[in-house]
């Protein structure tokens, strides 16, 4: 695997080598990598699924929020932590299954959130470390208070779908629970880094976890609007569903 000028090698689903060419170690996009991409091939390499989201305490158990890049998670997550909640993982929810039943396991007590979203929601952002992603300045806040290092059961996913109307009209954020084949397809589409699953490929035992996972917790699409998006409305619609 290669990034930013790094190439990784991953094997056995507990080494990471990095060959940097030379290139300056203190590069914050190394660390980033590391704890995204290469964590996320880790977890493939271990029988895990990882899917692309973050994962949030409720009262005793754990609920993902996941959507492709841009679908608003971390704004989500923001809000979910400024309102109590505390979280498990920000970017890869790495999940197993045992007697049939799906845990989400704890990640790296780090989670990212861009300065708009820090102002929208009140979200301080005085003690963070500026990362450069996709384009844009993001913020890495590591608090170990906000963190559960608790494995735990896992009872909802949602997706988040930005949309925008074909009359351009801003509209509520807008729930729908889906069930059967269109729930499998929903967690596929969201593991993490798609092209690595691809490449790896589907053994029996992950499809026998997959559809373990989509017949034992509740899933849901939220489309949400792709201007005006409002953050703590849409937690709140999360909380009531899933929590």
């Amino acid at each position: 695997m290669r990034c930013r000028g790094y190439d990784f090698e991953i094997t056995n689903g507990d080494s990471i080598i990095v060959d940097t060419h030379d290139q300056d170690m203190g590069n914050p996009d190394l660390s980033t990598f590391i704890l995204g991409s290469a964590f996320g091939v880790i977890g493939i390499q271990r029988g895990l699924i990882p899917i692309h989201g973050a994962a949030v305490v409720t009262e005793d158990a754990s609920v993902i929020i996941t959507g492709g890049i841009g679908s608003g998670k971390s704004a989500i997550l923001s809000s979910l932590i400024i309102d109590g909640h505390k979280y498990m993982t920000d970017e890869i929810s790495m999940v197993f299954t045992e007697e049939g039943n799906p845990f989400v396991i704890p990640s790296y007590p780090q989670r990212k959130v861009d300065a708009k979203t820090s102002v929208e929601t009140g979200d301080l952002i005085s003690d963070a470390t500026l990362l450069f992603e996709d384009g844009k300045d993001k913020f890495a806040i590591r608090r170990a208070a906000e963190w559960h290092d608790e494995t735990l059961p896992l009872t909802c996913i949602i997706e988040i779908i930005p949309v925008v109307r074909k009359d351009g009209a801003v509209f509520t954020p807008e729930i729908e629970e889906i069930t059967g084949h269109e729930s499998l397809k929903l967690v596929m589409r969201n593991q993490y880094r798609p092209r690595f699953v691809a490449s790896i490929g589907t053994p029996p035992e992950s499809m026998k976890r997959l559809l373990e996972i989509t017949s034992s917790v509740k899933t849901f699409r939220l489309l949400r609007p792709a201007e005006g998006f409002p953050i703590k409305e849409t937690a709140g619609i999360i909380a009531e569903n899933c929590f």
